[in-house]
């Protein structure tokens, strides 16, 4: 009587050979991974850049000018108040006087 002999796999079909694989496709996808993360950050840099430019074009300095309404009210006001209460008291009288 016979003691079968167990088959051992081939090569091709061990665990062996299969993680390898496996981990050759792991490391063929971080590639393009890659790649997505540096047209990222080139595109962050263009923005900065851009907004930069336009900034540097557009954004002078700015002078407002024009007619400033007159109340002598407020002034009178204005010199018994101190702090919060002024704020308080201006943003009120504001809604008043335009």
């Amino acid at each position: 009587m016979e003691i079968p002999v167990p088959k051992r796999p081939s090569f091709w079909q061990s665990v062996t050979f299969k993680l390898i694989i496996i981990g050759l496709l792991i490391l063929i996808m971080l590639i393009p991974g890659a790649m997505i993360r540096n047209l990222i950050s080139e595109r962050e840099q263009t923005q900065l850049e851009v907004i930069s430019e336009i900034g540097a074009k557009w954004g002078y300095g700015q002078t407002i000018n024009g007619p400033i309404p007159e109340n002598h009210e407020i002034g009178q006001i204005c010199d018994h108040v101190h702090g919060a209460d002024l704020y308080d008291l201006l943003v009120g009288l504001s809604i008043s006087i335009f």
